[in-house]
This record gives C-alpha cells, structure tokens and sequence, in this order.
C-alpha cells in the first residue's frame, strides 16, 4: 500500500483543473470534487497544526466521505490523465454533478456518484495493471495482471 502525505497529494491534484479544461470540461469551484478538496486542504492544515503543536483536532464525520472522495479523485487523476478519451470526459462532466454529501441524494441528483463509483473502480484496476477502457455506458476490463 502506498501513503502519501495530505500536501503531497494535494500537490499532484494541482493539474486536476487543466485536466478537466484538455477534455473540454469548465473547472468549476463549487462542484462536489472541488468541495472535497477544499475539505481535503482544511484536514491537512489541521494535521500540519497537529505536527507543529502536538494538538490535533477531530475530522468531523461529515468530512470523512468527501475526504475519500479527494483520495480517489487522486487514483482517478493519476490513472487517466494522459489519456485523451472522449469517454473519460463524459464521464467526468457527469461524476462532478450531485451534492457533496450522499444524505442530500435524491434519484434526481445521485447520477454524479454513481459514475464517480465507476471512475475510482476503474482508475484501481488500472493502476493494478489492468487494461480497463471507460466507455459509454460502462467500463470494459480486457486484461489483468496476475501478480504471482
């Protein structure tokens, strides 16, 4: 398993927003990935406080689902930002939408989560070495790396 340290990850996130832009996506602050990082930025400024002071704060509970969401959209970003697929975007534009956090769902409004499940499902299988293609309406597995 790797570990990476809150800033480091935030520092890889940086080119998340010219990402979105090279698939012809309109980066937009309030999205509920972008929430998410600023919650993500808010967690790592309490741990680096915690370092400095040896007093740490609590994440509240309602912090910790858009915290994972942040760790994926990192898996997400690292497994496919060098490909240019029309597919990989769409998926995106969609993933973004919905609320911040799953209570606040509706069937109206739950489509985003449900493709950003995907994302992180494929973005995992690639980064194990798997072959995996986002399409429409769903994702394609055409090989696996057995690990011996």
């Amino acid at each position: 398993m790797e570990t990476f340290k809150y800033s480091d990850l935030l520092l890889r996130l940086a080119g998340f927003d010219a990402w979105l832009t090279r698939l012809g996506l309109t980066p937009r602050p309030n999205d509920r990935i972008h929430e998410a990082f600023n919650i993500f930025r808010k967690v790592e400024e309490a741990s680096r406080k915690g370092r400095e002071t040896g007093i740490y704060s609590y994440i509240q509970r309602e912090d910790w689902f858009p915290i994972i969401e942040a760790l994926e959209t990192h898996d997400v970003f690292t497994a496919f930002q060098n490909e240019p697929s029309p597919a990989i975007g769409a998926a995106l534009k969609r993933a973004l939408s919905g609320p911040i956090q799953p209570i606040d769902e509706s069937p109206k409004n739950r489509d985003g989560r449900n493709i950003w499940y995907e994302l992180a499902l494929a973005a995992e299988w690639r980064l194990r070495g798997a072959s995996v293609t986002v399409e429409e309406p769903d994702l394609r597995l055409t090989s696996v790396v057995r690990h011996k």
